[in-house]
C-alpha cells in the first residue's frame, strides 16, 4: 500500500468512521477525519479516546452549518475535500462530497439512507420547526448525491434494500462489497479484575451487583407501530423487551432480574417507555440509569456498564445490528436481539453468536436460558472470538484498504 494515497472521511464519526480511519492509517493510508465543530460531545473522537482531542489528522470546522444546506457547494469542507484522492462519507457526508470534484464512496450507516432522503414520511422524527424545515433541503441534496457516488457500500438488510429500491439505485454505484463495522477490541474487553467505579456511577453499579441477572438495554428508545418507521429500521422494538419482563413476571421467573435502561434527556420515547413500564407493573424490574453528565454515558462509563452486565438486549424490530451488539460481544456479554437471518447468512455463512428473539415470549425464553453463568460465559467467549474474527481493526483493515485503493486509482 502506497503511503501517498490520501483519504478524507466525513460524516458519522464515532459510531462509524473513526475506527475505519484508524485502521486505514495503520495500513499506510493517509486517512484524515473531518468533524463538525457543532457535533455533540458523544459524537466527537475524544469521547472514544481523550488523546484524539489534539490529533493533527482530525480537522474540526463548521462543515454542516444550517446555511450550507441551502448551498452545500459553498461549505468550507468542500474545498478541503478536493485535496484528497478519495472521500469516504456517511451521515450527511454525501451532500458535500458530491461537490468536491473527487471520487467518493458512501458507507451507509443506517438512517442516512433509510430516513434522510424521505422527510415527508418521517415528519415526527424531526423535533422542532427548524429541523423539520431543514430536513427537506437535506433530503434533496442527499437524493441528488446518491447516484453520483463512485460506490455505495450497503449491507443487505431489508430497510436498506427497500431504500435502495425506492431511490431507483442500481449497481453501480451500489456495491456488494462486504464492509464490516469496526470496533476497537483492545478498548472493549474485560480486564483481569473489575474496573474502579467512579463515585457518580456507584449507585447504578450497586443496584446491578445486587441482581442475579442484569440485562443492559442501551439501545435508543424508539417505539413505533408505524409501518413506515419499521420499514426504515427506525423502530427499535424496546416495548418487546419490556413486555418480555411482564411475561417473566407472569411465569414467576423474575427473581432478582434487573433491566438497566439509560434515561437520557431527549431520548425520543423515554416518556412513553416509562409509561409502559408503569402500565405493565414492572417498575421493580427496571433501573432508569441517569448518566453523570448530560448527553449520555461516555465510553469509559459504557465499558463499566457492559462489564457489570450479564446480558445485553439490543433491537427487536428492524432485523439489523449496530455498535451496541458489537461492543457487548467484544466485552464477552451475550446479546439477545432480533436479526434478519437471511441477510446474516449472506454476510456470515458460518453463523453468528447473537441469541435471536423477536416476540416477548421468545425474549423471555432467551433470558431464562441465560441464567446459567457457565452458559453465559461460553456464549460470551464465542461472541468475542466472532467480533475479533470479523469486526476488529485487524480483520476489517484488509477490506477497507482494498476498497479505498481501488476506488482512488480506478
Amino acid at each position: 500500500m502506497s503511503a501517498t494515497v490520501r483519504v478524507a472521511l466525513l460524516g458519522n464519526v464515532v459510531n462509524c468512521l473513526l475506527p475505519i480511519a484508524q485502521a486505514l492509517r495503520e495500513g499506510g493510508v493517509e486517512a484524515e477525519l473531518f468533524v463538525d465543530e457543532a457535533a455533540p460531545a458523544s459524537g466527537r473522537p475524544e469521547s472514544a479516546d481523550p488523546r484524539l482531542a489534539q490529533a493533527s489528522w482530525i480537522h474540526r470546522g463548521p462543515w454542516f452549518s444550517r446555511r450550507s444546506l441551502l448551498r452545500p457547494s459553498r461549505s468550507p469542507v468542500v474545498a478541503r475535500l478536493g485535496d484528497y484522492d478519495l472521500v469516504v462519507v456517511s451521515g450527511p457526508g454525501p451532500v458535500y462530497a458530491q461537490f468536491s470534484g473527487r471520487p467518493w464512496c458512501w458507507l451507509v450507516s443506517g438512517a442516512d439512507l433509510t430516513v434522510t432522503p424521505f422527510p415527508w414520511a418521517f415528519r415526527s422524527a424531526f423535533s422542532g420547526r427548524v429541523r423539520r424545515i431543514g430536513a427537506y433541503p437535506l433530503a434533496h441534496w442527499q437524493r441528488r448525491a446518491a447516484p453520483r457516488a463512485k460506490e455505495i457500500w450497503v449491507q443487505p438488510f431489508a430497510p436498506m434494500r427497500d431504500a435502495i429500491a425506492r431511490l431507483g439505485l442500481a449497481s453501480p454505484p451500489v456495491s456488494n462489497r462486504y464492509m464490516p463495522m469496526v470496533v476497537d477490541v483492545d478498548q472493549m474487553q474485560r480486564g483481569d479484575g473489575r474496573p474502579v467505579v467512579p463515585a457518580a456511577m456507584q449507585p447504578i453499579v450497586d443496584r446491578m451487583e445486587a441482581a442475579a441477572l442484569v440485562v443492559f438495554h442501551p439501545t435508543r428508545l424508539v417505539m413505533s407501530a408505524s409501518a413506515v418507521s419499521r420499514r426504515a429500521g427506525q423502530d427499535k422494538g424496546n416495548d418487546q423487551l419490556l413486555r418480555a419482563l411482564r411475561v417473566l413476571q407472569d411465569r414467576g421467573e423474575v427473581a432478582r432480574v434487573l433491566v438497566v435502561i439509560p434515561a437520557i434527556d431527549g431520548s425520543r420515547d423515554l416518556t412513553a417507555a416509562r409509561a409502559l413500564v408503569e402500565e405493565l407493573e414492572i417498575e421493580q424490574l427496571v433501573l432508569w440509569a441517569v448518566p453523570p453528565a448530560p448527553g449520555g454515558f461516555d465510553r469509559a462509563e459504557m465499558r463499566l456498564l457492559y462489564d457489570h452486565s450479564d446480558v445485553v438486549a439490543d433491537e427487536f424490530a428492524a432485523g439489523w445490528f449496530g455498535l451496541v451488539t458489537l461492543e457487548a460481544l467484544a466485552m464477552e456479554v451475550p446479546v439477545v436481539s432480533h436479526l434478519d437471518e437471511r441477510a446474516m447468512r449472506v454476510l456470515y455463512p458460518e453463523g453468528h453468536p447473537v441469541q435471536t428473539a423477536e416476540t416477548p415470549a421468545e425474549i423471555a425464553d432467551r433470558l431464562v436460558s441465560l441464567r446459567n453463568p457457565e452458559h453465559r460465559r461460553a456464549i460470551g467467549r464465542a461472541g468475542r472470538a466472532w467480533v475479533v474474527q470479523h469486526h476488529s481493526p485487524a480483520a476489517a483493515k484488509a477490506h477497507y484498504l482494498d476498497a479505498v485503493t481501488r476506488a482512488a486509482v480506478g
